[in-house]
């Protein structure tokens, strides 16, 4: 719009300054005179807003426990994006195996975070490990130019061995486009 109205303002002023001899020669016959319009679409990806995997008060047995969380991105109708997930601030030397902490007592569980199974994220699964592009394990789809709610699944196995307390660990989403 800036370089439309811009345009616009050199052409007025450039014909009010020889308006007297494009007048005389113009006439009889017409005059014409061209205005470049220019516009750039960028690729761009709007928006990453990632939801808590809270997997809720639990017993020491020996269970295993899925919750579901949204990752939500907003990326321009067929732009490529992929979603990365960092290990966590309590990383083990598997691939993206994740623990949350006990601060109080020292203790880690291990969990994992499994990405979508479908192209579109809607779908949750327990089969492929959410990582990031440096473990092949990033998240790949295409927008649609609104919300797109992928679905991250969280595993957690709680041993009857675990000691009492409140774990927690904090990880990173990354959109890429």
């Amino acid at each position: 719009m800036k370089k439309i109205l811009l345009a616009a303002a050199v052409l007025t002023l450039g014909s009010s300054a020889a308006s007297a001899g494009v007048l005389a020669s113009c006439a009889a016959t017409g005059c014409q005179s061209n205005i470049n319009v220019t516009v750039t679409i960028v690729t761009q990806c709007a928006t990453i807003q990632a939801n808590d995997i809270d997997f809720g008060t639990r017993f020491a047995t020996n269970a295993t426990y899925d919750q579901a969380a949204n990752i939500d991105v907003v990326c321009n109708t067929g732009v490529p994006y992929n979603v990365e997930l960092d290990k966590g601030i309590n990383p083990t030397g598997s691939t993206n195996q994740r623990r949350v902490a006990d601060g109080n007592s020292g203790e880690f569980m291990d969990y994992t975070i499994y990405q979508p199974s479908d192209a579109s994220g809607t779908t949750g699964a327990t089969t492929t490990k959410w990582g990031s592009l440096a473990d092949g394990q990033e998240f790949h789809s295409t927008g649609t130019n609104a919300v797109q709610h992928l679905v991250a699944t969280g595993r957690l196995t709680v041993l009857s061995t675990t000691k009492p307390g409140t774990y927690t660990d904090l990880v990173v989403a990354q959109l890429n486009f």
